[in-house]
């Protein structure tokens, strides 16, 4: 392609819950984006989907580069303007 049209800003942050977890994360359910830093920067947001599998999470997230970690995926909607980067780690918790 000669020409990729981007957002300039993330509309959705994708979101992992470790699998003997996954019944915690609801569709609909209120939670914080927390961005990381010298100043934590704190946002209040909803889940909007919930994967439907379990699969490998990205290694990031793993604890350990040689101990994989499954979970299902689910979609949190961001606020905008929310000021991150794409492919920015950032934490989600529940409220």
């Amino acid at each position: 392609p000669i020409l990729r049209i981007a957002q300039a800003e993330p509309t959705e942050v994708l979101g992992y819950v470790r699998e003997a977890e996954a019944s915690l994360v609801r569709e609909g359910m209120d939670v914080e984006i927390v961005k990381v830093g010298v100043a934590p920067v704190i946002y209040r947001a909803q889940v909007v989907s919930l994967g439907p599998v379990v699969e490998m999470m990205p290694q990031q997230l793993w604890p350990s580069p040689t101990l994989p970690q499954w979970g299902r995926p689910f979609l949190v909607r961001a606020p905008i303007p929310i000021g991150l980067v794409v492919g920015e780690r950032v934490g989600i918790r529940g409220i």
